[in-house]
């Protein structure tokens, strides 16, 4: 099964064109090829697929050879297979490499060590400075229209107050009064300006003053925890997609929106493959990064009503991916298993719509095609991987 085609921007610029260039026989047969690079243990794992009901004896043989500007080539060869080779950015080390038939062939190769690089991930909507409308992702309708272009700002990450506190053990210093004074302006209840778009790892936020008439449903019998604090969820009246929150029933006087980050995209731009797992494995970053956090439980939020789906664990969060005929992915490995409560270890907690839970469930048991049936499971964990945003 074919992973899904990740964002154009999610592409290294140094990826060449990957070659896919299977030898047509009557003697052989196809295979399917991922290459996994692990930047974190500086090697990369050669996934082959065959045949379920085929069993191989020869080994499988892949011939790492230089190429121009730093590119490698990797040669792929097996007496009852098509040959074939692809074209890698990372720097492998040259040289002959084998693997015995098991469910499959997984080649083990070096890379060469290279200095440690900062790898920044950034929410998608970032990239945007300036936005005019903003519509539904799913189907394209017009849900916030300026009547001038808004100025798109960051929020805070979660738990910001924590981190200074953390930093500054005095209150008394004079750069923990100067970043703690004036928080509750930043409070979840703060109303943007007409013309600002409020865009952080997990939400957006905008006002809705400028709301298209008759776009959204609103739904106060329902009393959402989404977001921390009663909210009211909304959804497009197009496709009823639930789209997010309001802190109150839509009324005369504008009240704050808060949008999933993957239910909206700036108008005129289509959505971006990979959105919902984008968004989550960049939330799972910097809650690992800035929180030590490694273990988050996915939620059904219906209402008042919570109840726990998929425990994730952010198992390597630095994972680059080449499949040929497709873009170059960067990704997080993930392991996952159903949670009908919530577990012992330290986890945050996120609150989805049920929809976008079985979406996320999807994701990862459609990525973990790429690896033979003996890799897809570690334990009582499944093995899968989510695209990751590269700013």
């Amino acid at each position: 099964m074919q992973a899904p085609v990740a964002q154009k921007r999610a592409r290294s610029p140094e990826a060449p064109d990957s070659a896919f260039v299977p030898r047509t026989r009557a003697d052989t047969m196809e295979a399917s090829v991922a290459l996994e690079y692990q930047r974190h243990i500086h090697r990369v794992s050669v996934f082959v697929l065959t045949d379920p009901a085929q069993s191989l004896n020869a080994d499988l043989v892949c011939r790492v050879t230089s190429a121009d500007d730093g590119v490698r080539c990797v040669a792929m060869e097996h007496p009852q297979l098509a040959q074939f080779q692809v074209h890698v950015p990372w720097p492998l080390v040259p040289g002959v490499y084998t693997a015995p038939f098991q469910d499959g062939f997984e080649v083990t190769i070096p890379v060469e060590p290279q200095s440690p690089r900062a790898v920044f991930s950034a929410s998608w909507l970032q990239q945007w400075r300036t936005l005019d409308t903003l519509q539904c992702a799913h189907c394209l309708a017009s849900l916030v229209r300026f009547p001038t272009r808004a100025d798109v700002r960051a929020l805070p990450s979660a738990s910001w107050e924590e981190l200074v506190d953390a930093w500054m053990c005095h209150g008394d210093q004079r750069l923990n009064i100067s970043v703690t004074r004036g928080r509750e302006s930043v409070g979840t209840a703060r109303l943007p300006a007409a013309n600002e778009v409020w865009v952080g790892s997990f939400l957006v936020k905008t006002s809705s003053a400028h709301l298209e008439p008759g776009v959204v449903h609103v739904s106060p019998a329902k009393q959402s925890t989404c977001w921390e604090h009663p909210s009211f969820p909304f959804a497009c009246c197009t496709c009823g997609t639930t789209l997010g929150a309001a802190l109150d029933p839509l009324g005369p006087a504008p009240v704050v929106l808060q949008w999933f980050p993957f239910r909206v995209v700036p108008g005129g731009c289509e959505r971006p493959s990979g959105l919902l797992g984008q968004v989550l494995s960049q939330y799972m970053l910097e809650q690992t990064e800035r929180q030590a956090v490694h273990h988050f439980l996915l939620s059904e939020a219906d209402g008042d009503d919570v109840r726990p789906r998929l425990l994730l664990w952010l198992f390597q969060p630095l994972l680059d991916l080449q499949i040929p005929g497709q873009p170059l992915y960067h990704a997080c490995k993930v392991l996952f298993r159903m949670a009908p409560a919530a577990p012992l270890v330290p986890h945050s907690t996120l609150l989805f719509p049920h929809d976008a839970c079985n979406e996320v469930a999807e994701i990862l048991h459609a990525s973990s095609q790429i690896y033979p049936h003996s890799r897809r499971a570690l334990g009582e964990w499944h093995v899968g991987w989510l695209p990751r945003s590269i700013d």
